[in-house]
């Protein structure tokens, strides 16, 4: 039976995994959980009971993973961030396998979005460089570097819901700080040189000691920043061309994604790090923290910290997996 532990908050018990995991990801109907080298692929989600529909072993250690929106793939990132891969759920061979450019350390960032298009990976194994492919095949559509007027360095990459804006998360060379800046898919795609000056003068940017985003439904999109005490909004000056719209608020933002309009703003007490999952639905936006799931309500009320080991956040459902330290799994869903 589903326990109601927060307003428009459920929670109930979804099964048992290996108390050793590691990794988490879900989206729709499936879950994959990991255990070091071993993976393994459940559907039954929507049913509220996991049935096991494939597993293998892979060649290194795995960081994170992620479910494709369609349920058909599996991105994985290695644990030390250097590699990342990309294979069908019912256990086939990867489709694509790329290493970062210094083996050894985390210069590698992948998402999956869906777009009109079908599903394409969007990712970046080399400092400056963002490449796109057709998921199904693997095909690269787009390979393009940042290094004019200043380098842009990936740490993460969050496509909203759409089906065309990506949230870029990384750092500009020469930066102490952490940016943000949304990309186009479908300028990018279709327009030569499109990242330069998008990079350049971004229409949509933030710059912060720790910055994450995430899709709100499929017309807003939801922000985290922390400047720490390095922003007074008293102090600032209205008038500078270059003055953030956010300067001054510490926690979460919504922003409309047609007009960049932000919508409205809630407190965050807890640390959040740079790229941290979230997703919004209509009332409540989640974190998924290394304490558990932050579940912060629109309205700017405060949140409400449902504890768990590892957190995985299907922005399409509002639906999260919550994983205790002893395997225990539960299904949270918002409203």
């Amino acid at each position: 039976m589903a326990e109601k532990t927060v307003p428009g908050v459920d929670i109930a018990v979804l099964g048992q995994a290996d108390a050793r995991l590691t990794a988490l990801a879900a989206a729709g109907d499936v879950l994959a959980t990991c255990v070091g080298r071993r993976v393994e692929v459940s559907t039954g989600l929507d049913a509220g009971r996991l049935v096991p529909n494939s597993s293998w072993v892979q060649p290194d250690d795995v960081g994170t993973l992620s479910v494709a929106p369609s349920g058909r793939f599996l991105l994985l990132r290695s644990a030390a961030g250097d590699a990342i891969e990309v294979r069908p759920t019912d256990g086939a061979p990867p489709l694509v396998r790329l290493a970062g450019d210094l083996p050894g350390r985390p210069t590698t960032a992948a998402a999956i979005a869906a777009t009109p298009d079908g599903e394409l990976l969007i990712s970046s194994t080399e400092r400056n460089r963002l490449q796109v492919r057709r998921l199904a095949t693997g095909e690269l559509l787009r390979d393009e570097l940042v290094r004019e007027p200043r380098g842009f360095f990936f740490s993460s990459l969050v496509p909203m819901l759409d089906g065309d804006t990506v949230i870029a998360i990384g750092y500009y060379a020469d930066e102490t700080k952490d940016s943000l800046v949304a990309l186009s898919l479908r300028r990018l795609l279709t327009e030569d040189g499109y990242l330069l000056p998008t990079f350049h003068r971004p229409a949509l940017q933030d710059y912060a000691y720790r910055l994450a985003a995430g899709p709100c439904g499929p017309a807003v999109a939801a922000f985290y920043r922390d400047p720490e005490d390095d922003e007074d909004p008293e102090d600032d000056d209205e008038d500078d061309p270059n003055r953030l719209d956010v300067a001054g608020i510490r926690g979460l933002y919504l922003r409309r994604l047609s007009d960049r309009a932000v919508l409205g703003t809630a407190p965050v007490d807890l640390a959040v790090p740079t790229g941290v999952t979230l997703a919004g639905t209509e009332h409540h936006v989640v974190l998924a923290l290394s304490e558990g799931a932050l579940v912060v309500p629109r309205s700017g009320a405060a949140g409400t910290l449902v504890p768990a080991a590892h957190v995985a956040v299907d922005p399409r459902s509002g639906r999260s997996v919550l994983a205790a330290t002893d395997g225990r799994l539960r299904l949270l869903t918002l409203s």
